[in-house]
């Protein structure tokens, strides 16, 4: 047993070394990210709960790591969050998201249908007034959600509290994948714009 305990330590120190590095090699990616499109970044101390945020085109934007993510998981793999504003009075309540995958998930979702069957069997959508949520979503609009639905790499994709939203499991996000994310949320929500 005493021949373990210096590679367990090693290991360990490997481990803790690797979650740092993936940290700094994110801040500099979201910084650089912030600085090229004029954006705000803010991070806490020891790498801690990175952000960016600002506007696009007065569109409100932001990027964030969700808060039940964690470096220090196998791989350091992360929850990345991006959202983006829309404009426009959008039904009240409106909630739009993937369609069930299971069946607890299926008992508890009453989705409001469309009468488009290649829609209604892929998505979820609730709000307040069915009526208002119907002429809402017209083909161009359900289009825009079944790309938003679409997104290869998404953990979750949606529509909630009048945001785009995308989340992703990533080790690192690269620049080049955080600008094609932002680009592609950009197009989605002008396109969702009440």
């Amino acid at each position: 047993m005493d021949g373990i305990v210096p590679y367990l330590l090693v290991f360990v120190a490997l481990v803790v070394a690797a979650s740092i590095l993936l940290a700094h090699r994110r801040t500099r990616n979201w910084r650089q990210f912030a600085a090229k499109y004029r954006f705000t970044f803010k991070q806490e101390r020891l790498l801690r709960k990175p952000r960016v945020f600002g506007e696009v085109q007065g569109r409100s934007f932001r990027l964030r790591k969700a808060e039940t993510s964690s470096d220090t998981g196998v791989l350091g793999l992360e929850l990345i969050e991006m959202t983006m504003g829309l404009f426009g009075r959008l039904p009240n309540g409106l909630e739009i998201s993937k369609s069930a995958t299971s069946l607890t998930d299926a008992g508890s979702s009453h989705s409001i249908l469309t009468g488009d069957p290649a829609f209604d069997e892929k998505v979820i959508v609730k709000g307040e007034n069915a009526a208002e949520i119907l002429k809402y979503l017209a083909p161009e609009r359900r289009r825009a959600v079944l790309d938003l639905l679409n997104w290869e790499s998404a953990d979750w994709a949606g529509v909630r509290d009048n945001r785009v939203v995308l989340i992703e499991r990533r080790m690192v996000s690269s620049l080049a994948h955080l600008e094609k994310r932002f680009h592609f949320l950009f197009d989605v929500a002008r396109r969702l714009d009440a």
